[in-house]
């Protein structure tokens, strides 16, 4: 054997599989695999282990040298001791049960299965054990059996790269820092985790220390191994040299093309980037397959990152501009309908082509043409819009990657500078569906100050503005949603603006503007055929029905817009909104429904990452375990969402958690005062709920007192400023403003405040004694 066997990592369901072939009388095994997958160590492993099963003997034949059937002859007879292939037929089957070992029996292709046939039907005890790049093809007479050998598990992987180190600097780290282990993961995914490739970059990395690790993912092929005895293991580059020399011309111009794709690529790329039809784009990447340099996948077939780096040397001219225009076309269509509002049609696209986009938006970050740089921001944009239908941190990584793509790419600077606004402000959307909006405000403030044109300028504003939002910055997102507005064009972005606009104001207390606005967005998005903007304005308007305590109408409202969100298949929005329809169910008594809806919410929320579902769930779900009698698992239960919203800068959802808090804290016999948000209803334990949605100047004086509770506790509120608040504009004598407030206060007492509202110190103040839960 060329090597002494030693200890194999991750090879053992391999050996295994191997062993139990020969035990059960299998002619031939052939061990499958890339270059420098290990399989002559395995073949070595294997022998040790099989010894006991062949009395007649191993042989150990090496074909790295020979390049035809006449040197495969040749090698075997050394080995053997015979002469011509009658006479090595004939020494096989009179030793009975041996096993012959044809290592590299890639190399010489032209009549060395005749051979190999021959010998088996000749000697039918004898058994082969052959390592190759691609299957012998023997499988028509039904006796070989094929395993395949490929990269190395995770743990695996890292226990080999430690071994090497070690064995190159015996005082090397064997536990990397947090940094590290991630540099260390990222290099052993570039190096599709196959072990020859992991050995030479441990060896390096034992050299030159741990910050070469990124070099080395970059570029892995120089790597070099001077000890190999043979060239095509002397390094990765000569390895997939070795392989690659000895394709047919189509299969290598293929190859060539190909390494545009970062990722899985269907038929019909391969033939746009190869120029080639369809019919011969199949013929060569089977080819390519066979060899082992692409293996399939799901989503279409894949080159081996190796390979990848290897051949994307050599890519023409042509296949460039074809892949860039495809990219454009590709990118183009799949976005069309994340912005116009066909949300269904955009997932189902989005989901078909998904191997491929990222294949396409990994080019597009590489490619130095800034249409392609913008192309890229779209489609970041778009997966911004879906991220549900992608794992969230690889969404982020992916849009990262633009950001640092795009200080690399030439030409016009606005356009970059645009691509650049688009990248952040996707990323921005992202952190915020994903609850860490604080991370996704600066975002959104750095897309503000890169945006050049009025498209990326009005995209970078929207999302300026929702995260504002979400972190208390309430006058500043409707700043921000008039501006949007102004740079909206045509009925379906006047009516997306608007819904910003409703959005803000609702948050800033404003809630007869904020109505206003919602209906004349649903009215032009209605128009336009706009349905999820449609949607999401009825549904908004069901809460902020719910909000002013009339429950009618916000179940109303709400089937409406469910019945829409069922046609466009939007689960973020229906799971924002199923928040809503728990909470009308828990106003109406309707406790199984009201938990049946939000724990459906906190199901869905938990697998995609969507924080602000947890949080919103967990307010109705603390409520419905205090009316099951349980207190300490509903405070339990707030103090986790209150953590998990202040983690994720949710200014607003920490407030109402808080606030809950304060409210469940009270004994439960203990009288309770809930206020709704802007005072269109309230509510005293044992009194039921009073609604002032038609009472406007009770409700704005309530509102008054309610904010001074909740910012000074205990501060008066004079009678001059509860007749300003309550009656705005109006100019009054002092006289006239003191019987308006006497009458107004009279009047909230005899509702149901009359153990609540007290005189104190020349003006009202709601009892800082009476635990109050202020929404």
């Amino acid at each position: 054997m060329p090597i002494r066997p030693q200890e194999v990592l991750g090879r053992e369901a391999e050996c295994a599989t191997v062993l139990e072939h020969l035990a059960r009388g299998a002619q031939l095994v052939t061990l499958v695999g890339p270059g420098g997958a290990g399989k002559t160590t395995l073949a070595t492993l294997i022998v040790e282990r099989a010894r006991p099963l062949f009395p007649g003997g191993v042989v150990w034949v090496g074909l790295g040298g020979a390049e035809d059937a006449d040197g495969v002859l040749h090698a075997v007879h050394t080995a053997l001791g015979s002469s011509g292939p009658d006479g090595i037929a004939h020494g096989l089957a009179r030793a009975g049960r041996v096993l012959t070992v044809l290592d590299a029996f890639d190399a010489p292709r032209a009549g060395a299965e005749d051979l190999l046939a021959k010998w088996l039907a000749a000697a039918p005890d004898a058994a082969w054990l052959v390592t190759s790049r691609r299957a012998v093809g023997l499988f028509a007479a039904g006796v070989e059996q094929v395993v395949h050998v490929r990269g190395l598990a995770e743990s695996d992987a890292v226990a080999l790269f430690a071994r090497r180190m070690r064995a190159v600097d015996a005082v090397a780290p064997q536990v990397m820092d947090g940094e590290a282990q991630r540099q260390l993961t990222a290099l052993l995914e570039r190096l599709d985790r196959l072990p020859l490739a992991i050995e030479l970059a441990a060896a390096r990395v034992a050299h030159l220390g741990a910050e070469a690790m990124p070099l080395i993912a970059r570029n892995p092929l120089p790597l070099t191994q001077d000890v190999a005895d043979e060239e095509r293991h002397r390094g990765m580059h000569a390895t997939i040299a070795w392989s690659v020399t000895r394709l047919p011309p189509h299969a290598a111009a293929m190859l060539s093309a190909v390494s545009l794709f970062r990722g899985a690529f269907d038929l019909a790329a391969a033939a746009t980037v190869a120029a080639v039809d369809e019919g011969a784009a199949a013929r060569a990447l089977s080819v390519l397959i066979d060899h082992n340099l692409a293996f399939r996948t799901p989503a279409g077939v894949r080159l081996f990152d190796t390979v990848r780096a290897y051949a994307e040397r050599s890519v023409p001219a042509s296949a460039l501009e074809a892949q860039r225009q495809r990219l454009l076309d590709l990118v183009t269509r799949t976005s069309f309908g994340l912005f116009h509002g066909d949300a269904r049609a955009a997932r189902i696209a989005l989901e078909a082509a998904s191997e491929d986009l990222f294949a396409a938006f990994h080019s597009a970050c590489a490619e130095p043409h800034p249409e392609v740089a913008l192309a890229a921001a779209t489609f970041a944009l778009g997966l911004s819009r879906l991220s549900e239908s992608h794992d969230p941190a690889t969404t982020e990584r992916l849009v990262s990657q633009a950001v640092l793509a795009l200080e690399h790419h030439g030409g016009p600077q606005d356009l970059l500078d645009d691509a650049r606004s688009a990248l952040l402000a996707a990323r921005a959307r992202v952190r915020y569906l994903h609850g860490s909006s604080a991370a996704g405000a600066n975002d959104a403030a750095l897309a503000l100050l890169w945006a050049r044109s009025r498209e990326s300028r009005r995209e970078a504003l929207l999302t300026a503005c929702l995260l504002d939002r979400e972190t208390g910055q309430s006058d500043r997102s409707i700043q921000r949603a008039h501006e949007v507005i102004a740079l909206s064009v045509g009925n379906h972005e006047l009516a997306g603006a608007k819904v910003q606009l409703a959005s803000s104001l609702f948050v800033a207390g404003r809630h007869d503007e904020a109505h206003d606005a919602y209906l004349g967005a649903s009215a032009l998005a209605r128009d336009c055929g706009a349905r999820r903007i449609e949607a999401l304005a009825i549904a908004n308007l069901g809460y902020l029905a719910f909000e002013r305590g009339d429950l009618d109408t916000a179940e109303l409202r709400l089937a409406a817009a469910f019945e829409l969100f069922a046609q466009i298949d939007d689960p973020l929005l229906v799971r924002k909104f199923e928040i809503i329809a728990a909470m009308t169910a828990f106003a109406r008594g309707r406790f199984d429904d009201a938990r049946r809806h939000a724990e459906s919410v906190a199901s869905a929320a938990r697998v995609h990452g969507d924080r602000e579902g947890l949080v919103r769930s967990a307010l109705v779900l603390a409520r419905l375990d205090r009316q099951d009698g349980d207190p300490a698992r509903a405070r339990a239960r707030l103090e986790d969402a209150l953590a998990l919203a202040r983690l994720s800068g949710n200014a607003r959802g920490a407030d109402e958690l808080v606030a809950e808090l304060a409210a469940g804290a009270s004994a439960v016999s203990s009288p309770c005062l809930r206020i709704g948000r802007g005072a269109y209803w309230f509510e005293v334990e044992g009194i039921g709920r009073v609604e002032l949605a038609t009472r406007a100047p009770l409700r704005r004086v309530l509102a008054f007192m309610a904010e001074r509770r909740a910012t000074t506790p205990g501060l008066p509120a004079s009678t001059h400023e509860l007749a300003a608040a309550g009656w705005p504009g109006e100019r009054m004598q002092a006289e006239a403003a003191q019987d308006r407030v006497y009458t107004a206060v009279g009047t909230l007492r005899k509702l149901g405040l009359g153990g609540v509202l007290a005189r104190r110190d020349g003006g009202y103040v709601l009892d800082p004694a009476m635990p109050a839960l202020i929404l």
